[in-house]
């Protein structure tokens, strides 16, 4: 007589199999609970037991509120190891502390790992090199956190050859139209558009902008772009609502006394702004002290606005106000579209763009409506 196999079992045979041939590949969801117990008959309790002896096995990983998503096994056709190129040294600094943990977090829910080099470091082994060592630690996945490209750099060459994917992130929609490469970035001109709208609303009409020129780009607009969205929202603009130093040309985290500087210039004027627009929640720090200085309270007599929260901006006084990034959901898309690598490196298929959302965080700092009645008397 046939042994009668218990159904959580049978579960467990059949989902595994599907994991292990790669109809489940790793970092994809599968079915939902209630998708999979009416396949099965069986009731919940019998599924999630089935469901909790493979991820014992390290073959899934149940996230509460998002579902359950299939991790590395030999056969589903994920990377065993990704490689994490970083332009440590250069502009994205911030982004490679912001992002790197996210990226080691969401390899390790997949069961993989990570190895972590500087960008520098593959420009000086050149493409031959490159290959050989990848090969030799199993490598078969990269991910570019960089920005700023024009497309002659030597690393995209380096990269292009290498015949494996790679996944820029941290760029923009014009990095991944010069590299060519599969791309997952944040929208920074959708963002800083809207940060500026988030002050009008709150009735700012006279609104500083203390941002930096990125090559030709004012976060993503050019000067022309810039002013045509000023305008549109009924903004001024002056150009004294610009910053004057020379020294602001460019990002520079050491620009301190300089912002201090700019904003007393612009308290100094006829008509001074009443909220202020900060290039980083970094520049908010010296903007709030300029502003305390002239015994003024930021949120209450004037607005300061942040931008690119990698940290919590509750612990600043008061709560600033900024635009802020989920980069646990730039490291998951990265990793998803290295998934489907198999599809967008056929040839004649375009490389993927993912934008990511941004997320406008109100706080203390403009939270409270500009009343130009009130100022005026």
């Amino acid at each position: 007589m046939r042994k009668h196999t218990p159904k959580r079992d049978r579960i467990v045979s059949w989902l595994r199999g599907k994991l292990e041939d790669g109809t489940y590949p790793a970092g994809s969801a599968l079915p939902g609970e209630l998708t999979l117990k009416k396949q099965f008959s069986v009731a919940r309790e019998t599924l999630r037991g089935a469901l909790s002896v493979l991820e014992q096995e390290g073959l899934l990983q149940r996230v509460h509120g998002k579902g359950t998503f299939a991790r590395y096994c030999p056969g589903n056709q994920a990377p065993g190891k990704i490689l994490v190129i970083a332009d440590i040294h250069g502009h994205p600094t911030l982004a490679c502390h912001a992002l790197i943990p996210r990226l080691s977090t969401r390899a390790n829910e997949l069961g993989m790992s990570i190895d972590i080099c500087d960008y520098h470091w593959i420009k000086k082994l050149g493409a031959i090199h490159t290959a050989v060592l990848l090969k030799q630690r199993s490598v078969t996945g990269i991910i570019l956190i960089a920005s700023n490209f024009t497309g002659d750099e030597e690393i995209l060459d380096c990269l292009r050859g290498l015949q494996i994917p790679v996944v820029l992130t941290w760029g923009s929609k014009q990095d991944w139209e010069v590299t060519h490469l599969a791309t997952c970035a944040f929208s920074i001109k959708t963002g800083w558009g809207m940060a500026v709208t988030h002050l009008r609303d709150q009735g700012h009409r006279i609104v500083a902008t203390m941002a930096v020129r990125e090559g030709k780009l004012l976060r993503g607009y050019s000067h022309e772009e810039y002013l045509a969205l000023l305008s549109q929202l009924g903004l001024s603009t002056a150009k004294e609502l610009f910053p004057q130093h020379p020294a602001i040309t460019h990002f520079n985290p050491e620009l301190s006394d300089v912002i201090r500087q700019e904003v007393d210039r612009l308290l100094s004027l006829p008509n001074p702004p009443t909220a202020i627009l900060c290039h980083s929640d970094f520049w908010a720090d010296p903007v709030y002290k300029a502003v305390q200085n002239h015994g003024l309270k930021v949120g209450v007599d004037i607005a300061v606005m942040g931008f690119v929260s990698c940290f919590n901006c509750d612990y600043i006084s008061p709560p600033l106000s900024s635009i802020e990034f989920d980069h646990g959901k730039l490291a998951e898309e990265a990793f998803r579209v290295l998934q489907t690598s198999g599809d967008w490196l056929k040839q004649g298929h375009p490389y993927p763009y993912v934008d990511i959302p941004l997320k406008l965080t109100v706080r203390a700092s403009t939270a409270i409506p500009f009343n130009a009645e009130k100022r005026s008397s």
